[in-house]
């Protein structure tokens, strides 16, 4: 595993980065290449969202890059590519998908990162009481875990992943 930077560019801003683990802040570093499996559970709707489909033991590359003050983070969950892109606005973590964007709360937890979302837009329209998003990022041995978890009202939980990834 690289050695992982004490300050990230984009989680820097918001939490102390260098008292994350090292495998949490390896996760969160770019250039990032990682690959894992992941367990995946979605309904149908989810795919408005371009969230990944079904699948047990589903491969997943992550490859994560700068941008200026952005990161872009390419996911492919199976043949199903995922690319959004991450920023720091008003204190809080953005992520961009398509026509979706979500604001989060970023706080450490017990082993690593919680994501928490507080603002979600479609287009522009705000649609913070229908899009829920919850993570989290902990350390593992040789990588990192993923937990992500997303509701949207009112189909409930319309996408859960979860997995491990190693860096490449």
């Amino acid at each position: 595993m690289k050695a992982p930077m004490a300050h990230d560019p984009l989680l820097g801003e918001l939490i102390d980065f260098g008292t994350l683990p090292p495998g949490v802040r390896t996760a969160h570093t770019p250039p990032l290449r990682a690959k894992g499996e992941f367990r995946v559970r979605s309904k149908a709707v989810a795919r408005l969202w371009n969230l990944p489909r079904t699948g047990a033991a589903v491969p997943t590359p992550v490859v994560v890059t700068q941008e200026g003050d952005a990161q872009r983070w390419q996911r492919s969950f199976g043949d199903q590519r995922l690319t959004t892109r991450q920023w720091v606005e008003n204190g809080l973590l953005t992520e961009a998908n398509g026509p979706g964007r979500i604001a989060m709360r970023v706080s450490p937890c017990t082993d690593g990162v919680h994501y928490e979302t507080v603002r979600a837009w479609l287009g522009p329209f705000r649609v913070l009481w229908y899009l829920h998003v919850e993570a989290e990022v902990g350390e593992a041995e040789g990588g990192w875990t993923i937990d992500v978890r997303v509701r949207w009202w009112p189909f409930g939980i319309i996408c859960q992943y979860s997995g491990m990834l190693r860096p490449e």
